[in-house]
């Protein structure tokens, strides 16, 4: 039988907490915490809800905390350099990211 690590996109907690925070009225983020009962590595979010989270800017703080209470902090813009930004400002770092990337 095939498997395949890609579930279906459903509503991840990550998403879930972007949307009741902007209903309680919530309209930036500086940072957010991603706990995961992995006990070797670290879970990120998915490109999903990193998408949405980069709707916010690119330079969130992003910290991944396993079960053995170690961290480590990236900016979102590394976890996904490619992110479709709405920003003007934050477009052109993106092309300049794309282009680099397909020079490679």
């Amino acid at each position: 039988m095939f498997k395949n690590a890609s579930y279906s996109l459903s509503t991840c907690v990550e998403r879930t907490a972007i949307v009741k925070a902007v209903s309680e009225g919530v309209q930036s983020f500086q940072t957010i915490a991603i706990t995961s009962d992995v006990e070797l590595g670290f879970t990120a979010p998915c490109d999903s809800c990193q998408q949405t989270l980069a709707e916010f800017g690119p330079d969130l703080d992003v910290y991944l905390i396993n079960t053995k209470n170690e961290s480590k902090i990236y900016k979102l813009r590394d976890l996904l350099p490619t992110a479709l930004i709405s920003k003007e400002e934050d477009a052109d770092t993106a092309k300049d990211l794309i282009v680099e990337m397909i020079e490679q």
